[in-house]
């Protein structure tokens, strides 16, 4: 292990080449964890972001069509009192303005 900037090695020498492949054995092990936790929370963050967006887009499709519907609506009742203005229009002799 480190201690005080030096390798233990059974001396006060620098540290060598297999102090530093333990060193990264040592090191290699938690960092594998950790990696597999976070890819695991990314994993688990992207599900919920993605579950999240479909509820949004289900509610937008709903509201949209509701729009669409009550669009038609209005195009059709507008229709109609355009039709029976034109009729008006008619029997009274009085020409349309469009």
């Amino acid at each position: 292990m480190i201690e005080d900037g030096n390798m233990e090695n059974g001396n006060d020498l620098p540290a060598t080449k297999r102090d530093f492949e333990e060193f990264k054995v040592e090191v290699n092990i938690p960092f594998e964890a950790f990696e597999q936790r976070i890819g695991q929370i990314l994993h688990d963050t992207e599900a919920r972001v993605l579950q999240a967006f479909c509820g949004f887009a289900g509610a937008t499709n709903k509201r949209l069509d509701q729009t669409d519907w009550n669009l038609a609506i209005c195009t059709d009742r507008l229709e109609t009192i355009e039709s029976r203005l034109l009729e008006v229009e008619k029997r009274l002799n009085i020409p349309p303005t469009h």
